[in-house]
C-alpha cells in the first residue's frame, strides 16, 4: 500500500489503479523514447495523469494542480509518498 498504508484502500482512485495492468501501457509508452537525451517523465505518472484528465474532463493545468494537491491521485499515478513539488509541466500532457 502506498503512502505507508495511511490511505483508505476503498478510495475510487486506488480501486481503479488496482484494475489497470500498468506494465502494458508503460511498455507501449517506452517505445516512443530513446535512451539518449533528456530523461522522460515516468510513464505511470503521465499515463495516470492522462486518465485522471479524461475522467475529470479538466484542463492540463487543472490536472497538474489536482495531482499535486491530492495524495490519492498521486498514489494512482504511481507515487509512493506525498510530494508537494510540481511533478510535471502542464505541457507534458499535450506534448
Amino acid at each position: 500500500m502506498p503512502f505507508g498504508g495511511v490511505l483508505n484502500e476503498d478510495n475510487r482512485w486506488l480501486k481503479l489503479s488496482a484494475l489497470i495492468p500498468w506494465d502494458e501501457p508503460e511498455d507501449e509508452y517506452a517505445k516512443y523514447f530513446s535512451n539518449t537525451g533528456r530523461p522522460v517523465k515516468d510513464a505511470r505518472l503521465i499515463i495516470g495523469a492522462m486518465l485522471v484528465k479524461y475522467k475529470k474532463k479538466a484542463s492540463d493545468a487543472e490536472i497538474r494542480d489536482n495531482i499535486q494537491e491530492n495524495p490519492y491521485l498521486q498514489a494512482f499515478c504511481g507515487l509512493t509518498s506525498f510530494n508537494t513539488k510540481t511533478l510535471f509541466d502542464r505541457s507534458s500532457l499535450s506534448e
